[in-house]
């Protein structure tokens, strides 16, 4: 019996089986039943599962959530262990698993992208920070040095050039 060999663990309506000696380390298989009175058949769904994760995925072939099985409450474990058996030992789950090691590589590479971004943003915030911290000094140095507010200060300077180029002009004027 393949009870035996697949070493199933049991959680209610729920089998779960460890994949490390398929060659598939660290990865599970989640099998969930229950019987459909209408269809008289047991409806199976599969999970795929990392140990060293709290995250599953679901495992489909075709486009609906569960497939139909036959068996009977005392086969029906049997059956799921072959199911599983099958697909091991064809490489079924290979691309499933490629499949979610691309999707966490994904998510990986986009948490760090989006790090990058938050730690870029908060450099900015704290520049953003230093650079309002020097004015605030540098306005605080002209007006010890001057008397006056760096606003003050800008607007006579502002004033004087001003009155150079007027001057200047004044002079090009009498000059010609």
């Amino acid at each position: 019996m393949l009870r035996g060999i697949m070493k199933p663990e049991y959680r209610g309506n729920v089998i779960e089986f460890h994949l490390t000696k398929w060659g598939y380390r660290n990865y599970s298989v989640e099998c969930t039943y229950h019987f459909d009175k209408q269809a008289g058949k047991y409806m199976l769904s599969i999970w795929l599962k990392r140990s060293d994760l709290d995250d599953r995925m679901h495992l489909s072939s075709k486009k609906t959530d569960s497939q139909y099985i036959s068996g009977t409450k005392e086969t029906i474990v049997e059956n799921i262990c072959r199911i599983v058996h099958q697909a091991c030992i064809s490489g079924y789950f290979q691309y499933f698993i490629e499949r979610y090691e691309y999707e966490l590589a994904c998510f990986e590479r986009g948490n760090e992208l989006f790090e990058q971004e938050r730690i870029t943003e908060h450099d900015k915030e704290t520049d953003m920070e230093t650079d309002m911290e020097t004015d605030k000094t540098t306005d605080k140095a002209t007006e010890m040095e001057t008397g006056k507010s760096t606003d003050e200060a800008t607007e006579m300077e502002t004033n004087e050039n001003t009155d150079e180029d007027a001057n200047m002009k004044t002079n090009e004027n009498t000059d010609e």
